[in-house]
Order: structure tokens, then C-alpha cells, then sequence
């Protein structure tokens, strides 16, 4: 019996056949690789001046406009709204776990230790290296950068800290003239003379123990975007060195973020991308402008 078919039909039918069924694995393929997943990370932070890695007691070089040496002995700083970008520009919040470090999605990192560093404030200082918590992505997402904002946040900032969650309630972190939290901490000795940064909001509104505060007129919360960031390979290291580039720190100083406190405070915003006379967000629209302090860097022990 002759075939229904002819030949070059036939050929004809197998290839769309093919290709049909090709496509359908494909479209299959496709669909599982974009998969959600939740994952598990931590995030390392490091402290550095330049290449040496500090700890308390480390002796810094080449420290402000003038090249002093010096060593800290302490350094905090919150951080909150953590997030890692993928290379298409798809953003993936981090859901921060909760411990004596971290708490509704604020972290503390703590740069002091009680073996080196005195007790600052009646408090002996523990070491907290890294932010840890979760986030949800599709598995085959390439993530390039992270994006965090240094300080509590303003929801958070004007609160109680003697009824806050550790690590919210640190008297040495409670900034109580202000009605807030020292967004970043740094005190350290350089030239022999005592050197001293407060991050914090000022000109804020109301009495947060009898009606709150509505409003801040300088927030002073730098955003932060570290770029060539691998979740597996990199840490953010933060430069003290580069803090201080843009001041004379041979006399000490100090800066509690005040008006009046320009000549050390101007520098170190300008370092941290902040605009120090106009309270802005920082100084321009765009994430990491001008900052210095913070950048990817290979994680170690």
C-alpha cells in the first residue's frame, strides 16, 4: 500500500513535530529557572584604614589632610533596608533574622571588642561583624550589587530605647538631647588627642516623651550602594582612612553633627555623600554619590 504521505510532506511534518516539542521543553526550562527561592545569607562587614584591618588598639596611618596615626576604640553603626540588586536592576529586600544584633530590620555592627577596647559608657563591647537574614529570588538571579541605609530608621528612631529590643535599647547608642539614636558611632585617638564622630538627626520636631516627633530637618541617613557585590565572595569593607580624608585631625575634634561644628563635621559628610548644610537625604538624588567609605571587598577571616 502507497503511503499517505509523500516524502518530502512527511520530512516536513517531523520538523514542525520537533520543533513544537522543543519549544514546549524550552518554555518548561524557562519557567523553572525563574523559580523563586528563598535564601539564607550573611553579609560581612570589615574595618580597614587603608589596607591595614583594624581591631581596638590597631595603630592607624595617614589619617586626615595632615597624615596623623592614631587607633579606635569604638565603632558602631545601624543599618536598615538592606538590599541586593541583580544585574538586570531587580531589587530583592533582605528580611533581617531577629537576635540580639538585629531587630524589625535593623541591624547594629559593633567594630569594638571587649578584649582590646576599654568600657565605653559603663558597657564592655561585644564584636558584630555581619548582617544575617533571608531574602526571596528567582535562582537564577545574578546578584551585582547591595544597597543599605546607614541609621535607625525615622519609624523607629524617636521611640523609647529603655522599652526597645535589644539592640535598640544601648544607652551608649541613645542620643537623648536629640530624641534619637547615634546613627553611627566613632571615637578614636589620633595625634594622642581624643577624636570623636556622632551621627544623628538633628532639628527634629516635638518631645518624643509627651506628643513624638513629626518630622527632622536634617535626617542625616547616608544611602549606600556597593557595586561588584558577590554574595558569595565579597564583604563591605568601611575605610576609616577614608572618613577622615577631608579634615585636619591633627588636634582631635569632635562632631555631633551640629551647625556649629563644621570644620570636622563638613568633611566627614562630604566622605559619607551627605549634604551637611541643607539636611538633604544626601547630597544628590542618586544612590553612593560621593561616598567613600563604603565598597566591595573579598571577605576573610
Amino acid at each position: 500500500m502507497k503511503s499517505f504521505f509523500k516524502k518530502p510532506v512527511y520530512i516536513l511534518f517531523l520538523s514542525l513535530i520537533s520543533v513544537l516539542t522543543f519549544s514546549c521543553l524550552d518554555s518548561g526550562s524557562s519557567k523553572k529557572s525563574n523559580d523563586i527561592l528563598e535564601q539564607d545569607i550573611s553579609i560581612p562587614f570589615m574595618i580597614h584604614a587603608g589596607s591595614t584591618h583594624l581591631l581596638c588598639g590597631v595603630e592607624m596611618t595617614q589619617l586626615g589632610s595632615t597624615n596623623e596615626s592614631g587607633f579606635v576604640k569604638d565603632f558602631r553603626l545601624f543599618v536598615h533596608d538592606v538590599k541586593l540588586i541583580d544585574e538586570n536592576g531587580d531589587i530583592y529586600p533582605l528580611e533581617l533574622s531577629k537576635n540580639n544584633w538585629q531587630t524589625q530590620n535593623v541591624a547594629l555592627l559593633s567594630f569594638a571588642d571587649k578584649e582590646n577596647c576599654p568600657d565605653i559608657a559603663g558597657e564592655t563591647l561585644e564584636t558584630n561583624l555581619q548582617v544575617a537574614g533571608k531574602f526571596s529570588a528567582p535562582k537564577n538571579a545574578l546578584i551585582k550589587k547591595l544597597s543599605f541605609k546607614v541609621g535607625v530608621p525615622f519609624a523607629l528612631n524617636h521611640e523609647d530605647p529603655t522599652k526597645a529590643e535589644s539592640p535598640l535599647n544601648i544607652p551608649s547608642m541613645a542620643w537623648n538631647w536629640q530624641g534619637g539614636y547615634k546613627h553611627m558611632r566613632v571615637e578614636a585617638i589620633i595625634n594622642e588627642q581624643a577624636f570623636l564622630f556622632h551621627l544623628g538627626s538633628i532639628g527634629c520636631d516635638g518631645d518624643p516623651l509627651s506628643g513624638g516627633t513629626t518630622a527632622c530637618a536634617h535626617n542625616n541617613r547616608p544611602k549606600i550602594l556597593v557595586d561588584h557585590y558577590d554574595i558569595d565572595l565579597s564583604a563591605v569593607e568601611i575605610d576609616f582612612r577614608s572618613l577622615v580624608e577631608n579634615i585636619n585631625v591633627s588636634a582631635g575634634g569632635s562632631c555631633h553633627s551640629a551647625a556649629g561644628q563644621a570644620a570636622i563635621c563638613k568633611g566627614i559628610f562630604d566622605s559619607l555623600g551627605l549634604d551637611f548644610y541643607d539636611g538633604s537625604f544626601n547630597t544628590l538624588e542618586q544612590e553612593n554619590e560621593g561616598q567613600s567609605v563604603f565598597k566591595s571587598a573579598f571577605k576573610h577571616d
